[in-house]
């Protein structure tokens, strides 16, 4: 919530706590929690080469990382970050394995919402 809040530093101080506290005990899913907020709050300032960054390492580019709890949270904001640093066929493969991936009525509307945020991105660059 830090960083959604534009608390860099707060987000920062509470993820190195998260990764100090799963890395000893094994608790990869906790420790994943670390470069989704990160990537979240970079996302809120705009820096979007650092966001995709944190969220790229969460799943692998050929795959969606389902043992990871937060994979399909933070799925869209990895979409964007590809599109919004110049990385469209990226964005469309991680938009494409989500797609792939999700099954049931109520994951549908996902990666609809993942073309969308890239076909929203290349409007943007054309200026409209």
């Amino acid at each position: 919530m830090a960083g959604a809040r534009g608390g860099a530093e707060a987000c920062d101080a509470l993820s190195e706590e998260i990764v100090r506290w799963a890395v000893p005990r094994g608790a990869h899913g906790a420790r994943g929690l670390a470069p989704h907020a990160r990537g979240l709050a970079a996302l809120g300032r705009g820096d979007f080469e650092t966001a995709y960054r944190h969220t790229s390492v969460i799943t692998p580019a050929e795959t969606f990382a389902l043992y990871q709890p937060n994979a399909l949270n933070c799925a869209l904001d990895l979409v964007e970050a590809a599109a919004r640093t110049g990385r469209p066929a990226e964005a469309a493969a991680r938009a494409a394995v989500v797609r792939a991936s999700l099954h049931g009525p109520a994951l549908a509307p996902v990666p609809h919402a993942g073309a969308g945020l890239r076909g929203a991105d290349r409007t943007r660059r054309r200026g409209s």
